[in-house]
């Protein structure tokens, strides 16, 4: 297959693996006992795990690349391929303007095929934070958008007050994280950060994403 992971991507994803879990496999191990079994769902890039109590996502070759969280304001529901195109271009339309769109942090994890994480064309990655020492004011991107394609699996966590989007989820401080089926009905989990903190766990994947 095209996206099929050649010798030196599975050696380069090795190393990045190693360093993920001395940093963050305790409280991936956390997150994952505290959602439990779950419902799993996969679509051979990523699996998402919903269950009463959270849940997360971890990529098929990469497991320590991870996004989760437990608590009350962790929100699970169904999407259609168009609401889930349409949050990522609401999203990414911030990038253009995102110093003055009132905008504090925003990150963009978007993979488009398996290579994502070693091939900067199947990936979109941008990071922007202003919050203390969390990351740098000029933006980070790796790969690049691409218009009107379904990712197969998406991050976001924004935190700003633009009214575009507050109009999605009548907050502007949230996590979003999901996974595209083959049915045009994809799980989405959302993470209201901006009433009731739910413990959560995002690695920091642009910053060791293969150059």
């Amino acid at each position: 297959m095209a996206d099929q992971l050649d010798s030196r991507e599975k050696l380069e994803i090795a190393l990045i693996r190693a360093e993920a879990q001395k940093r963050f496999q305790v409280m991936i191990d956390y997150i994952k006992g505290a959602v439990g079994e779950g419902t799993a769902y996969n679509n051979g890039i990523a699996r998402l795990v919903i269950s009463p109590q959270g849940a997360y996502y971890e990529l098929a070759d990469l497991p320590e690349e991870f996004v989760g969280a437990v608590g009350r304001s962790v929100s699970p529901h169904f999407v259609s391929d168009r609401e889930l195109l349409s949050i990522l271009s609401t999203v990414e339309s911030l990038t253009h303007t995102v110093a003055e769109s009132g905008t504090s942090r925003l990150e963009i994890v978007a993979f488009y095929n398996r290579k994502g994480l070693a091939d900067r064309k199947g990936c979109f990655i941008y990071e922007y934070c202003t919050e203390g020492n969390a990351g740098a004011v000029s933006p980070r991107t790796v790969g690049s958008y691409r218009s009107g394609v379904l990712p197969k699996c998406l991050k976001i966590r924004i935190d700003t007050t633009d009214p575009s989007v507050l109009a999605l989820y009548n907050t502007g401080r949230f996590l979003l994280f999901a996974v595209s089926l083959t049915d045009e009905r994809s799980p989405l989990v959302l993470v209201d950060t901006s009433t009731d903190p739910a413990t959560e766990l995002g690695t920091d994947l642009s910053r060791r994403t293969i150059h």
